[in-house]
């Protein structure tokens, strides 16, 4: 927590301590797009408190059978810096309330995330995760159907890293930039659609097999499973939305796409396997709330995940992350340093 309000006074103190305005966007500019950028010469800083879940689940090659894997880790407090085409967010995990680590055990997370914003924006993104329950543990377990405890695995421990790249095709109608991270004023409702680009790097790991002994059965070789290595890479098309009622809106994207997957399975007794084919990626993006010329104030909800088939069953893991959020902009900022990498990304 200490970094974190650090963090806030550092950019509070950037701020009262420029030194010259850079030239700020021009209304003429941008008078045909239905949306405005915010000026070059303003930094947003934005506090958030956020629900994770970096969860991953395993289908049974029947269809009929799944166990739910998801980590302890119910808020964060968050910081995040903008300015001009740049976005940065770093978090940390605040404490788990007593009665639900005797439920659902204790999970550490770790979550990093940084943007650059524009006709081309870049998406990167680190995630680690130790300490995860299983959600349905009763039908895994029937030694758990008449209890609020879950199944806890402090061995299993996930980590996934890698970025996005999206191409806006009608920049001049909607914006990620605007509709997710405020960075600037939505005139009239409208929509638009991009191209983007995925590649990932997930893991999963655990001392022994992820599936209880009681349900092995059910999952065929996957009842086996203790590790899971997948690189993802391919493209993908998205679409977007935002309506607008003076300084209220809201907002909407969601993309698909198709790619190149290698996959190595680590098992407790099987020899271990890696495989090549097609998997699929998936984003999806809701959000609304008052964006104010210094105040913004709303609520978003980000999803990303990854899907692999395996011997008829499937592995998915997704990010899922619930966000209430408090911004305020200062204005006549001039850091030459972020000049200097933001016009790399124009």
């Amino acid at each position: 927590m200490k970094s974190v309000f650090l963090c806030a006074v550092l950019a509070f103190n950037i701020a009262q301590a420029q030194t010259s305005s850079p030239e700020s966007n021009t209304v003429s500019e941008y008078e045909d797009w239905s949306w405005t950028p915010q000026s070059n010469d303003t930094l947003k800083v934005k506090l958030g408190l956020a629900v994770p879940r970096y969860n991953f689940t395993i289908l049974a090659p029947s269809g009929l059978a799944d166990a739910k894997f998801l980590p302890n880790s119910p808020s964060k407090t968050s910081v995040g810096f903008s300015y001009r085409n740049l976005g940065f967010t770093a978090s940390v995990q605040n404490p788990v309330d007593e009665e639900d680590k005797e439920n659902y055990g204790s999970s550490s997370a770790v979550d990093f995330q940084l943007r650059f914003f524009g006709k081309r924006s870049y998406e990167f993104f680190l995630q680690a995760y130790d300490g995860y329950y299983i959600e349905n543990s009763a039908e895994l377990d029937p030694s758990y159907a008449n209890t609020s405890k879950k199944i806890f695995r402090d061995d299993i421990k996930t980590r996934n890293f890698g970025f996005n790249f999206y191409w806006n095709l009608n920049e001049e109608t909607f914006s990620q930039a605007m509709a997710f991270d405020q960075a600037g004023f939505q005139k009239k409702s409208d929509w638009g659609v991009s191209a983007y680009f995925h590649a990932s790097r997930n893991s999963i790991a655990a001392k022994d097999a992820f599936i209880p002994a009681s349900s092995t059965s059910q999952f065929g070789s996957l009842g086996d499973l203790d590790g899971m290595q997948r690189d993802t890479a391919g493209p993908g098309v998205a679409i977007g939305g935002i309506a607008v009622y003076q300084n209220f809106y809201a907002t909407g994207f969601i993309g698909l796409g198709v790619g190149y997957q290698r996959v190595n399975l680590e098992y407790v007794v099987k020899d271990d396997e890696t495989s090549e084919s097609m998997g699929t990626f998936s984003t999806g993006r809701l959000g609304f709330g008052y964006n104010g010329l210094r105040h913004s104030v709303g609520f978003q909800a980000i999803s990303d995940a990854v899907s692999t088939t395996i011997e008829s069953g499937n592995i998915e893991s997704s990010n899922i992350e619930l966000l209430v959020f408090y911004s305020y902009r200062f204005e006549n900022v001039n850091i030459p340093p972020a000049n200097l990498v933001s016009s790399w990304f124009d």
